[in-house]
């Protein structure tokens, strides 16, 4: 609409990768658990180059029937002719990893612990709620 893109599509756009994150990092498939923030910062236009990124912020093994992923998903809008790109959306996925897919693996299968390692790492993860 307006020439620009639907919120939804970029959202679903970005879960695509924050499940295929998830699936990488654990070494099983995980299901969708929740979204914990979304921030649309700059409108995206239709035609424009957009890049994602992702990176697992946050883990919680021990002591959960279903380990949480979560995963942080950054649209940035980019300019090849500019040399520039600027964050349009950010995106906050946590998603499960699943009882009979960890059942299937062997009894000891542990999923690795992530913690911030910074303290702007931190505050981001407080700010989102995990």
């Amino acid at each position: 609409m307006h020439g620009r893109v639907f919120g939804g599509f970029l959202m679903y756009r970005a879960f695509e990768l924050a499940f295929s994150t998830a699936y990488a990092f654990a070494g099983l498939v995980s299901c969708f658990s929740k979204v914990d923030h979304i921030e649309f910062l700059k409108p995206v236009d239709v035609g424009d180059f957009l890049r994602f990124r992702s990176c697992v912020l946050y883990t919680k093994p021990e002591g959960h029937e279903q380990p949480l992923i979560h995963v942080e998903v950054v649209a940035h809008v980019t300019s090849p002719e500019k040399r520039s790109a600027e964050v349009s959306n950010t995106f906050y996925f946590s998603l499960a990893v699943r009882p009979e897919a960890k059942a299937m693996m062997k009894k000891d299968f542990k999923i690795k612990n992530v913690i911030p390692e910074t303290e702007e790492e931190a505050r981001r993860m407080v700010a989102h709620g995990f």
